[in-house]
């Protein structure tokens, strides 16, 4: 075991790449194949508002479609510059999917060990439930990469006893996020 700790920089880092790489091939395979389905409708409809202050107001207001707030502003900009593709609304989810996987990785690395973190992120790399969120234009991919990263986040605050205020924000912003 002393020879994972010792080399662990070099080995650890490759695999970790690898898991990416192919983590993000996998999201991105097929990515726009199949057609809008279901609330994804919804999503569309809700972009297809002329501002953002219009569409927090059909959101909040008149609650007719509830999501977090960053979704639908990444959202709006994305259908505002590359128009109304499946492949275009699905994107930023896509994105989300591969940031999961690393914070996964770095928050058990940090309960546990390096090889534990991989083994992780490996399994939300080819587990086919998070491919396939991470593949609808719906907030699954936002909640799971937010509420890992702020696990991640209260642990090292935690072990951390000297945090500044800007890290204690960083934190608290990332759990209201997807909310």
């Amino acid at each position: 075991m002393k020879w994972l700790e010792r080399n662990y920089p070099k080995w650890t880092t490759a695999l970790l790449a690898l898991i990416l790489i192919f983590g993000l091939g996998l999201r991105l395979h097929k990515l726009g194949f199949k057609s809008l389905h279901g609330d994804e409708y919804k999503t569309l409809w809700v972009l297809s508002r002329p501002t953002i202050r219009e569409i927090f107001r059909v959101t909040y207001i008149t609650r007719e479609a509830h999501r977090p707030p960053l979704a639908y502003t990444v959202d709006h900009f994305m259908y505002k510059a590359f128009g109304a593709s499946p492949t275009v609304m699905r994107l930023p989810r896509v994105i989300c999917g591969v940031l999961t996987i690393y914070f996964c990785f770095i928050c058990i690395r940090r309960l546990h060990s390096p090889l534990a973190g991989l083994i992780a992120a490996s399994i939300v790399a080819f587990h086919p439930y998070y491919i396939a969120i991470s593949q609808e234009a719906r907030d699954y991919a936002w909640l799971l990469c937010f509420g890992i990263l702020s696990t991640h986040l209260y642990l090292k605050l935690k072990e951390n006893r000297s945090s500044t205020f800007a890290e204690y924000a960083f934190y608290i912003g990332s759990c209201l996020v997807p909310i």
